[in-house]
């Protein structure tokens, strides 16, 4: 996915870590605890109403074969604010 910007409240990202079961997800500059419950990668509410930045980065497990099981992201699911252009 690398880096996204938005203007909103929330964010889910969805989809199967695969091979590479290791994964970071940074909001704001802040490394985050992922997760894999109902197909979300990771959830984030609560957020104030305003500009945000996320990342999704992939960490490699030794010996897994990318091809065969891959790491795959579905999409984004953002919460978006009111009165903020973004």
């Amino acid at each position: 996915m690398g880096a996204s910007t938005h203007a909103g409240t929330s964010v889910v990202l969805y989809g199967t870590p695969g091979a590479f079961s290791s994964y970071t997800i940074s909001l704001d500059g802040t490394i985050q605890p992922g997760s894999t419950n109902g197909g979300a990668l990771g959830s984030f509410d609560g957020l104030t109403n305003g500009h945000h930045s996320i990342s999704l980065q992939t960490v490699g497990t030794s010996g897994a074969d990318p091809t065969s099981n891959p790491f795959v992201f579905y999409e984004a699911d953002v919460t978006v604010g009111t009165g903020l252009l973004g």
